[in-house]
């Protein structure tokens, strides 16, 4: 109260949602004097709060690092201080049209698993931008996301080899590659040449219906169509209730010569370097084609495309990426942790991760590890930046570090990239 002008005033201000638990809480009672300083007089006065509508606040991080080939995103979460129910939507942004957003959670997603290699040629290709709102009917609030995707070690690198061993020398990474079937799924020999000698009439001339070849009537000789190779579409891939996977793809055009052969090439090298080659029948109607596959190694990425050949020569098309499903191995490190959506699983000591291919895992807050066990209740894992770390149940978050002989303290992640507490400098470690 402001003795000379008579203001009332909150120390601070009030907040309806804060009383509103019980009746009259936002009623004010204070009592107020006035003197001349020979005679007084007091008088009561309420204060009533009224309820104003206040917009939500975002509480979730405008940022993620995400693996690639995944379609979760974010989960975005915000507040309401009236506590009134919140609706979420895409707003904008530069990436809008790739993602999708569930009004009631706030999940965002992918609408199709990112690929880390299709944008790399270009900087900052592979961070995704998008704009989102959320609304509690009246006020609303806006946060500008951005999605960086990282690039799967399992796609291109290969995992840790005899320079990187455990420190007692085993948990060695598997060595001599993925060959394909032996003796078979060779490409054709000799190539596909083109036709010799030009393109003749069927017995050397047009003569006239009554059979008498005369110099009027013959037709002078003419350079046929021109020819070219066909042009194919790579369809996407279907998994069967027994596993197997069905490939399939589309002759656009047969370039002016009929297709001698279609189908699909399938490879665990991105340059598609000894495919297994797998021919198919192509229906003459619709010009598509399928084929089914089984046998394909579990947990593991394989690139596939179509090709169509016909007498000049063969075309392939499109390059995709099959990620095949990783099946439970009861001795495996990670056996009995529960899955869930998306290939992730939950540990009740080791957090949440999800398995990718030839020992590598992504985990929420470790980020990219190749995890082998140490024979016993616990693991080994190796990061390109820390080198071997050792964990088991009732150790981790602590981490023993091979090269330092020292311990370390996982405190959290950071952009997808973890936090530590480094015993060995009593501060914190980051990449």
């Amino acid at each position: 109260l402001n003795s000379s002008t008579g203001v009332l005033s909150f120390l601070s201000p009030p907040d309806f949602e804060a009383n509103a638990s019980a009746a009259n809480d936002n009623a004010y009672v204070v009592s107020i004097q006035v003197t001349d300083g020979i005679s007084a007089v007091t008088q009561t006065v309420t204060v009533t709060v009224t309820d104003q509508n206040e917009p939500p606040v975002f509480t979730s991080t405008g940022t993620a690092g995400i693996p690639e080939n995944q379609t979760l995103a974010l989960d975005l979460n915000a507040t309401d201080p009236d506590g009134d129910l919140l609706t979420f939507s895409i707003s904008g942004g530069a990436d809008a049209a790739k993602f999708d957003l569930n009004s009631s959670t706030g999940v965002l997603s992918f609408l199709s698993p990112p690929d880390f290699e299709a944008n790399a040629s270009a900087a900052n290709d592979n961070a995704y931008v998008v704009s989102i709102q959320v609304t509690d009917g009246i006020s609303a609030a806006t946060q500008t996301v951005i999605v960086n995707l990282l690039n799967d070690p399992a796609d291109d690198p290969v995992p840790p080899g005899n320079e990187y061993q455990s420190p007692d020398g085993g948990y060695q990474s598997p060595d001599g590659g993925y060959q394909t079937p032996g003796d078979g799924y060779q490409s054709p020999e000799s190539g596909y040449q083109t036709p010799g000698d030009g393109y003749q009439s069927p017995d050397g001339g047009y003569q006239t219906p009554d059979g008498n070849a005369t110099d009027q009537n013959q037709s002078t000789t003419s350079p046929a169509d021109p020819v070219y190779v066909p042009i194919v579409s790579t369809r996407s891939f279907t998994e069967d209730a027994n596993g197997s996977y069905v490939f399939g793809g589309q002759v656009l055009t047969d370039g002016g010569s009929p297709v001698l052969e279609a189908g699909i090439l399938i490879s665990r090298k991105l340059d598609f370097v000894d495919p297994i080659r797998l021919p198919a029948d192509i229906d003459l109607q619709t010009q598509e084609f399928s084929i089914t596959h089984h046998g394909l190694e579990p947990g593991t990425i394989h690139y596939y495309r179509a090709y169509a050949r016909n007498e000049v020569g063969e075309m392939q098309g499109v390059r995709r990426k099959l990620r095949t499903a990783q099946t439970d191995d009861p001795s495996a490190w990670w056996a009995g942790m529960p899955g869930s959506t998306g290939g992730w699983r939950t540990s009740d000591w080791f957090g949440t991760f999800r398995l990718y291919g030839n020992g590598w895992i992504y985990h929420a807050k470790l980020g990219w590890a190749y995890v082998v066990s140490d024979g016993h209740q616990g693991i080994w894992l190796w990061q390109r930046e820390r080198g071997w770390l050792w964990t088991q149940p009732g150790v981790f978050p602590y981490l023993w570090r091979h090269d330092t002989a020292g311990w370390l303290y996982l405190l959290g992640s950071t952009d997808g990239m973890p936090v530590f507490w480094d015993f060995e400098t009593m501060g914190t470690s980051v990449p």
